[in-house]
């Protein structure tokens, strides 16, 4: 099987520890080298500049190309009817996902969206609060990994129907 270069950029400590435990999982080899990325026209040039200044041993010029690999996400939906102002639902859904070291994302289509930090890894969180005849009507959409949505899902499902509850039902 021929060789692979992933090349991951992570943005702080923890991320780099993820992939630092996922290599000692898969038995890979993390490259100390340099990595580096030249453009076609200069290509000719810089290799000639390193060669000319490092041994011939010591450098390793790998053509390929960049490969879209398509990893399959699961989707599911959480849809509950509250009995509650939108800011009570929105501050408990906030406890929520604080406690799973969520981020914010911003907005799309009408959806607030947040990315959760999972053992099993991560997932998207939509939510849409919409009032109507002075009820609440939320709706999650949890994407990610298979087994990461339906754990979070699972989850959440639990702790809104336990605070439905402690509302007085929906």
């Amino acid at each position: 099987m021929p060789m692979k270069l992933i090349l991951v950029k992570y943005e702080d400590d923890a991320e780099r520890k993820k992939i630092e435990y996922l290599i000692s999982k898969y038995n890979a080899k993390r490259v100390k080298d340099v990595v580096i990325e030249v453009r076609d026209a200069d290509f000719e040039e810089f290799v000639k500049e390193l060669y000319g200044r490092f041994p011939e041993d010591r450098l390793r010029v790998i053509s390929g190309r960049e490969e879209k690999v398509e990893v399959s996400k699961a989707r599911e939906e959480i849809h509950m009817d509250f009995r509650a102002d939108e800011e009570s639902v929105m501050q408990f859904l906030n406890y929520l996902i604080v406690r799973r070291r969520g981020i914010h994302r911003g907005p799309l289509g009408g959806f607030e969206r947040y990315r959760l930090h999972t053992k099993k890894g991560l997932v998207e969180l939509s939510i849409k609060i919409v009032e109507n005849s002075g009820k609440i009507r939320l709706t999650l959409i949890i994407e990610g990994k298979a087994d990461a949505a339906s754990i979070v899902k699972e989850e959440m499902e639990k702790e809104l129907e336990n605070y439905r509850n402690s509302l007085g039902g929906s």
